[in-house]
């Protein structure tokens, strides 16, 4: 008996389901459209706070490269001495750009690893050389997400974008 009460509440909430999902989206069409300023405004109307930042672009066109400049104060250095690194992304359309400085040979010390200026600082002595190249390297990665609205519905993209730069500095002992 138990069973049968079982099998009749899963088959009338079923059928209440497609009943609902029969009835729509609740009213929205395509001829009862809401603006982005309405939306706006009853969001701050209803006291909600949260930042959406939207990305437009004027074409479809997406970025396939990063344009990474480094400008770098000084490229020969004497033990002990800073380098000050900076680093700027230009011409993406990305909603995040992450930036990781690498330390490849290890011989001095960066003063971070995810900043866009950081600081090197070579080593006080030098090994049995009088001279030594520290590699430098930049890893920047874009993430993009693209978001258009067409008669198929709602479309989405994300598109990652990546480029490494190596920079050389020499360490010259006095």
């Amino acid at each position: 008996m138990g069973v049968n009460r079982s099998l009749i509440l899963l088959n009338v909430l079923l059928i209440f389901g497609l009943v609902l999902s029969n009835l729509g989206c609740g009213g929205s069409s395509v001829t009862d459209t809401v603006s982005d300023a309405d939306m706006v405004d009853d969001d701050m109307e209803n006291g909600d706070d949260s930042v959406v930042e939207v990305v437009t672009t004027e074409d479809d066109e997406q970025t396939s490269e990063l344009d990474v400049t480094i400008t770098v104060t000084k490229t020969t250095v004497k033990p002990g001495e800073q380098v000050e690194l900076i680093a700027s992304v230009q011409g993406v359309k990305a909603t995040d750009i992450v930036l990781n400085w690498l330390n490849i040979t290890e011989y001095g010390t960066l003063s971070s690893t995810d900043d866009y200026s950081v600081t090197w600082t070579a080593p006080n002595t030098l090994a049995a050389e009088n001279t030594q190249v520290e590699v430098l390297q930049l890893v920047v990665t874009a993430i993009s997400e693209f978001v258009s609205v067409g008669a198929s519905g709602i479309q989405t993209d994300t598109q990652i974008l990546t480029e490494t730069n190596e920079i050389l500095l020499k360490i010259v002992q006095e």
